[in-house]
């Protein structure tokens, strides 16, 4: 002696608006809130839904909805293989068909860092020498000395047969 079944309650499919029943596995019926939950009828009435749909509005989504109607080959270098989407204006919210270009995840990376050194702040000096600071406005030669030494200016030379440190002020 079970207990007594709930009443389904009648709901509609949100494709081909076909009344919807709760299913029979074997014996038993779906459980009532996992038919509350369910909004299509079967899984070809939901793949008709959401054919050519997007789901979440970003970039990438629109991108990848536009990439179906853009070229098969990279515009760089022809491969058909591992193939991106790269809006041509630079502006990954104008995606366009005729604004997107395909182009191969090698080309797509060199792109991208063509315009990350485009833009990238120029480095200052070494507070030292004219050359290009690396770390601690310090050129590679006086910021290995200061680590070494404590001091940017010291280096070890030999003298005879002993190693000296001393000041290099070139």
């Amino acid at each position: 002696m079970g207990r007594k079944q709930k009443e389904t309650p009648e709901k509609y499919c949100k494709q081909c608006a076909v009344r919807m029943m709760r299913k029979v596995f074997g014996l038993r019926l779906e459980d009532l809130s996992v038919f509350n939950q369910r909004l299509f009828c079967d899984r070809r009435c939901m793949a008709s839904w959401q054919m050519g749909r997007i789901k979440v509005e970003s970039p990438k989504a629109y991108r990848r909805q536009a990439a179906k109607h853009v070229g098969k080959n990279c515009r760089d270098c022809g491969t058909a293989r591992n193939l991106n989407v790269h809006p041509a204006d630079g502006n990954p919210m104008n995606n366009a068909p005729d604004n997107l270009t395909p182009v191969c995840f090698v080309c797509h990376m060199k792109e991208h860092g063509r315009l990350r050194r485009e833009t990238a702040k120029p480095k200052p000096p070494c507070r030292f020498c004219s050359v290009t600071s690396v770390k601690a406005g310090m050129c590679p030669r006086h910021y290995q000395r200061f680590k070494k030494h404590g001091n940017p200016f010291l280096t070890k030379r030999k003298r005879g047969a002993v190693y000296v440190v001393e000041a290099d002020f070139a």
